[in-house]
């Protein structure tokens, strides 16, 4: 499970990419909630019914230290929108803390 989590994060075309940092390797899980079907959508609505982005991760991936949850609402998609807040969540954590690890 840890190593398909790491895989979100850090392979190519992962879908938590965003939320890479140089502070230590991320482990997450990106999602989607649907907020209405499409055919239910008018261009009415346009925006107040997008989905709904968030992404769930650790850090680091072997010792965590730290754990976020970040919910976009009507953000699209989770890698788009809420990795990368969770990537300054992550960067501010290690930071402070004065630590850059893998551990």
């Amino acid at each position: 499970m840890r190593s398909a989590l790491i895989g979100v994060t850090s392979e190519p075309g992962g879908t938590g990419w965003g939320s890479r940092t140089e502070f230590a390797t991320v482990a997450g899980k990106t999602g989607t909630a649907q907020v209405v079907e499409q055919k239910d959508a008018s261009r009415k609505y346009a925006g107040k019914l997008d989905d709904h982005a968030w992404f769930v991760a650790y850090a680091p991936a072997e010792h965590p230290q730290i754990a976020v949850a970040v919910i976009v609402e009507h953000g699209g998609h989770g890698g788009a929108a809420a990795a990368p807040v969770a990537k300054k969540v992550f960067e501010e954590y290690f930071r402070s803390a004065g630590t850059k690890t893998d551990q």
